[in-house]
């Protein structure tokens, strides 16, 4: 088994893991729905099957379920042997790549726009914690850190939402920023 093999195992157990959910999910469609006569294949005098059309998609899914409990926890243990072996590693560059693309199983573009948008992230904030007044720093980060609405916001702080406002609006022309292109 190759390393790029090993690190993709945890991908493979998180795809067999959501492809027995929309199995569970069919099974148990099939479990509430009505079943009704078939007139496209010609009747046949057997032995009546007694039980209720509905039994054997339960019994399906109650298998399925206990398959999917050791499918999760092979998971859980395959995802803790790979982080451990990530966290091995002294790049601190190379273990977030490996973390975003083989346990949070991101590809290589989402990556690419994590990665920027963490190294954005990181400038807003610096600038907003040169701010002095906590009233404005709490409504920039809860706006344009947590993505909040002023509405949210009002919620969250418990201030009017002209008073949010006022704080936002004074927060803004306070922060000096060199625009580049």
């Amino acid at each position: 088994m190759t390393k790029e093999e090993y690190l993709k195992q945890v991908g493979k157990l998180q795809h067999k893991l959501n492809m027995m959910k929309l199995r569970a999910e069919e099974y148990e469609a099939l479990a509430n729905s009505i079943p009704s006569q078939d007139f496209t294949r010609e009747r046949v005098d057997c032995t009546r099957n007694l039980e209720a059309p509905f039994v054997k998609w339960l019994i399906k899914l109650m298998d399925l379920e206990a398959e999917m409990k050791e499918v999760e926890k092979q998971l859980d243990e395959k995802r803790a042997e790979v982080i451990t072996v990530i966290e091995a590693l002294s790049d601190e560059n190379q273990k977030s790549v490996l973390m975003l693309r083989y346990i949070s199983l991101l590809s290589f573009n989402q990556i690419t726009v994590e990665k920027q948008l963490d190294e954005k992230r990181a400038e807003v904030i610096t600038v907003i914690e040169a701010l002095s007044d906590e009233n404005q720093k709490s409504v920039l980060m809860l706006r344009y850190i947590s993505l909040l609405s002023f509405n949210q916001i009002t919620e969250k702080m418990f201030y009017s939402l002209s008073t949010i406002k006022r704080w936002h609006k004074e927060g803004i022309e306070l922060i000096k920023v060199d625009v580049k292109k």
